[in-house]
């Protein structure tokens, strides 16, 4: 049998008030940069539909920071 899981589609993670995106690894680098700097991509990323109520905050280890400019980084 499949495994057991819960499935968040964007109105129910948009819905919160609050939600914190944790991204980890160099090979999530371009990923990060191309939504972080705004940069058309069609198709858009699954992570730049997310638009909370509020506050989105972005937790990223050194590897997935690493293509975004030095501005961008908050130690």
């Amino acid at each position: 049998p499949p495994p057991k899981r819960i499935t968040f589609t964007f109105p129910v993670i948009n819905s919160a008030k609050h939600i914190a995106m944790v991204v980890t690894g160099k090979e999530e680098a371009n990923a990060v940069a191309i939504t972080l700097e705004h940069k058309p991509i069609l198709p858009p990323l699954p992570c730049s539909e997310v638009r909370p109520q509020e506050m989105l905050t972005w937790f990223l280890d050194w590897d997935a920071a690493s293509k975004l400019p030095p501005n961008f980084i908050n130690q």
